[in-house]
C-alpha cells in the first residue's frame, strides 16, 4: 500500500488479538475484505476532543510520509466512537512487550535496528518522544522497526526533567532506548543490580553505585560492552549523552558479524506468543 492510497474502516475486518499491552492498548491483525491486505491495527480509548483528533489526522498525514526499513510504516487513523484505531504495516510477532531477551547478540541486534530507525527521525529533525517496548515491533522476516505515533499519541512528555537528568526532545529518546534494553534483559536483572541498578525508567545510568559483592557467582553479569552502551545512551550530563548516529557505531555492536538471521531467531524466540 502506498502512503497516498487510502483504506475505509467500513473494509477492515478484525481477525485475530496479536498482543495486549500492559496500557491496554490492543494490537490486532486487520484484513482488507476488499483487497485481501493484511495490516496490523492498534486500538487506543479515545480522551481527545475535537481539536486533538484534527492535530493527530494532521500529524499522521505526515507520518505516512516518513520512509525508512526500521520504522514501522503507518497507513491511516481512524476515529470510531470512543476509540481511536492507527492502521499500519502488518508486523505478525506485534510488539516487544513481554519478550525476555536473554542473548546480547539479539539484545544488540534490537538496539541496532531501533537506532537506525532513529537516526532516520533525528535526521529528519523528529523525535520520537516514546521509545519503549510496546513501541517496538518484531515479524517474521526478522526485521525490528520502531512504531512512531506522532506527539499527540505518545504517552511519554516530550521533555522531562526532574528525575535525576536533564532532556531536550532527543537525547529523551536514547534514554528510551537504554531503559527498553533494561526492560528486555531480564535475565540479567540481578546482574544489572549488583551493577547498583534498579529496573526504573528514570534510573541515572551516571548515578549508579560501585557494584556490591553480595550476589552469587553465577548470576549472570551483562558485557561490559553493553554496559557502556547503557551508560552513552542514559548519562545524565547531555554534552556525554551519544547520539542516535553515533551509537549505531558503539563496540557493542561488534557481535554483529554474526550471521543476522541466526541473531533475529533467538530475538523471536523470546517473543512471548
Amino acid at each position: 500500500m502506498e502512503a497516498n492510497e487510502s483504506v475505509n474502516f467500513t473494509d477492515l475486518s478484525l481477525k485475530a488479538l496479536i498482543k495486549e499491552e500492559e496500557s491496554g492498548e490492543r494490537v490486532y491483525e486487520a484484513v482488507n475484505w476488499v483487497t485481501g491486505a493484511t495490516y496490523g491495527m492498534k486500538e487506543f480509548s479515545s480522551h481527545y476532543d475535537s481539536s486533538s483528533r484534527a492535530e493527530i489526522s494532521r500529524e499522521i498525514q505526515m507520518v505516512k510520509q516518513l520512509d525508512h526499513p526500521n520504522l514501522v510504516k503507518c497507513y491511516e487513523v481512524f476515529f470510531v466512537g470512543d476509540m481511536i484505531y492507527l492502521l499500519f504495516e502488518h508486523m505478525d510477532r506485534g510488539s516487544l512487550v513481554g519478550a525476555d531477551i536473554r542473548s546480547e547478540s539479539a539484545l544488540a541486534s534490537v538496539a541496532y535496528q531501533v537506532l537506525l530507525g532513529l537516526a532516520y527521525l533525528h535526521e529528519n529533525r523528529i523525535s520520537h518522544n516514546d521509545v519503549r517496548p510496546s513501541n517496538i515491533f518484531v515479524n517474521s522476516m526478522e526485521e525490528v522497526k520502531v512504531l512512531y505515533l506522532g506527539r499527540s499519541l505518545s504517552k511519554t512528555p516530550l521533555v522531562v526533567s526532574g528525575i535525576g537528568a536533564i532532556h531536550d526532545e532527543f537525547s529523551w529518546d536514547l534514554w528510551g532506548v537504554g531503559s527498553s534494553i533494561l526492560k528486555l534483559f531480564k535475565d540479567s536483572y540481578l546482574g544489572f543490580r549488583d551493577r547498583g541498578i534498579e529496573f526504573d525508567l528514570y534510573t541515572s545510568m551516571s548515578e549508579v553505585q560501585k557494584p556490591s559483592h553480595s550476589l552469587e557467582a553465577q548470576v549472570q553479569k551483562p558485557s561490559t560492552e553493553l554496559w557502556t552502551f547503557l551508560a552513552a545512551c542514559m548519562q545524565t550530563d547531555l554534552s556525554k549523552r551519544w547520539t542516535a548516529k553515533e551509537l549505531v557505531s558503539h563496540p557493542f555492536f561488534g557481535q554483529l558479524h554474526l550471521r543476522t538471521e541466526e541473531i533475529m531467531k533467538k530475538v523471536i524466540s523470546f517473543c512471548p506468543p
